[in-house]
């Protein structure tokens, strides 16, 4: 829901004809790979497992806690991340025109969607 209103918010942000550039983590890179493919049997096979994750604020799939380290501190914090599907997004851009959606970044060259829109005066009916 924070999602969908969030992309709500910026398309009544923008001005028709404005061009909306975003990057979001794209769930199937090759690290987070294994995870989800346990993270999906366990959600269909253990009955208590998808309550154990929302209790712990991963609450959909594609929800995750990636560690990252303050090397200053020699701390390491979890921080939440919701790595999206292609279809995910497709439906979260709607009422925008997609202009180019690409598949780039990080070490697999392809960890991360790239997805440059347009505010037009119709939906796009995707």
């Amino acid at each position: 829901k924070e999602r969908e209103e969030t992309f709500d918010f910026l398309y009544k942000t923008l001005s028709y004809g404005g061009l909306l550039l975003i990057s979001v983590w794209r769930r199937w890179q090759k690290r987070f790979k294994t995870h989800f493919i346990k993270n999906w049997f366990k959600r269909k096979l253990k009955p208590n497992f998808k309550k154990e994750q929302m209790s712990k604020g991963l609450t959909e799939f594609g929800d995750i806690f990636v560690p990252w380290t303050i090397s200053s501190e020699n701390n390491t914090i979890n921080r939440f991340y919701h790595l999206f599907s292609s279809k995910e997004l497709h439906c979260l851009l709607t009422k925008f025109k997609i202009i180019k959606f690409e598949k780039r970044g990080g070490p697999g060259k392809k960890d991360n969607y790239f997805v440059l829109a347009q505010k037009t005066n119709k939906f796009n009916g995707r």
